[in-house]
């Protein structure tokens, strides 16, 4: 697929935004633009906003985007905006929106930056202080795309991290993502201005995994990608719903799909991705074909069977089977169901972990 192509697919996949406007490709160098959509978040945002303010990086633009709220989280960003955001090296932005979701309010914020250097933030997240000043550096040094960073989740009662997860600086994130070893997501990732334009809008069709779907095309569309260590941002953990949660239903596993069929399209024309990686893949989507079929959702297991098929590349003898079992729909779902031992022994579910650790060991799986 040529540039053109891919480009023309990415508009076809998302046609328009809310607002029927894109990002320019202008920006203000060494700017980074911080876009925070929002929705009822007043007890919890001005932490979120501190968090911005005391990076240690300038200069900064904060740009707020309150996807209709009915609290007073308006009254508390305006009432902050006073207090810190009439700065030479920082300045906060702040628009209003009738609730269209968080993709919607991505892109408006997006439309309206002016940075060289992209984060999205959520508005209950924190950014560590160095976070901007880390991944600038790495920018200008590395003349990279995407930054990949670690992050935790931290408990809102004692304020301590738990569930770290440290940046892959080893094994390259094309295929880290392609093997399942990659939660992708916006708070570990950086973008530079021009990778954000030639990946286009967020897609505002979709209420859950929009994340994923929007930095899994990032990384796929990125002419470099780089990684950094250290723990950099802190994702606030609650009693919300979470994807493991939105999982088990039919229109969440559907939303999942999509964003793997949007991976398997981008795959076509990266001549560097080794077959390994996309055996991998290609494994992974027969497996989530054999979960469906396992939910008696036989209408997804058939569609990842159809996006794996697409790719066309030849199976090892397990795989084989694999697909095999997939083909079978709500019958296959059961031979899945029933037999554990089969699931595990002959079906390999491991396959991704087991291909991290090769990549590890030599990186020969992005090819030089």
């Amino acid at each position: 697929m040529s540039c053109e192509m891919k480009e023309c697919f990415i508009k076809v996949l998302h046609p328009k935004t809310m607002h029927e406007q894109w990002m320019s490709e202008q920006f203000k160098p060494g700017l980074v633009s911080v876009i925070m959509p929002t929705y009822n978040r007043a007890d919890l945002i001005e932490e979120t906003l501190d968090s911005v303010w005391r990076q240690t990086y300038r200069p900064i633009e904060l740009l707020v985007v309150d996807d209709g709220s009915t609290d007073c989280t308006s009254k508390v960003v305006k009432e902050w905006s006073r207090k810190y955001g009439n700065k030479k090296d920082f300045c906060i932005r702040c628009f209003y929106q009738d609730n269209a979701g968080p993709s919607s309010a991505r892109n408006y914020g997006l439309v309206e930056s002016h940075g060289e250097f992209i984060q999205f933030l959520d508005s209950d997240d924190i950014i560590h202080k160095e976070r901007m000043k880390k991944v600038v550096d790495l920018f200008l040094s590395s003349s990279c795309e995407f930054i990949e960073t670690g992050f935790e989740g931290f408990c809102p009662e004692c304020g301590e991290g738990f569930e770290k997860h440290y940046g892959h600086t080893i094994t390259d994130a094309v295929v880290l993502l392609l093997i399942g070893r990659l939660g992708a997501n916006t708070l570990r990732s950086t973008f530079h201005r021009s990778l954000v334009v030639r990946t286009g809008p967020w897609n505002e069709a979709m209420i859950c995994f929009e994340d994923y779907e929007y930095v899994a095309r990032a990384i796929m569309l990125s002419r470099k990608n780089m990684a950094i260590h250290d723990i950099l941002a802190s994702a606030r953990r609650g009693g919300g719903p979470r994807l493991s949660d939105r999982m088990k239903t039919h229109e969440g596993r559907a939303f999942r799909i999509n964003c793997e069929e949007v991976i398997c399209e981008l795959i076509r024309d990266r001549d560097d991705i080794s077959l390994d990686a996309k055996h991998t893949f290609v494994s992974r989507l027969y497996s989530l074909g054999l979960r469906s079929n396992a939910r008696g959702w036989a209408d997804l297991g058939y569609r990842c069977f159809v996006i794996a098929d697409s790719l066309r590349i030849g199976l090892d003898n397990r795989t084989k089977l694999k697909r095999l079992i997939c083909r079978m729909g709500k019958y296959g779902g059961l031979v899945y169901k029933n037999f554990y031992g089969l699931r595990n022994t002959v079906l390999g579910e491991n396959d991704g972990e087991q291909l991290q650790h090769k990549c590890t060991k030599d990186y020969k799986y992005i090819k030089k």
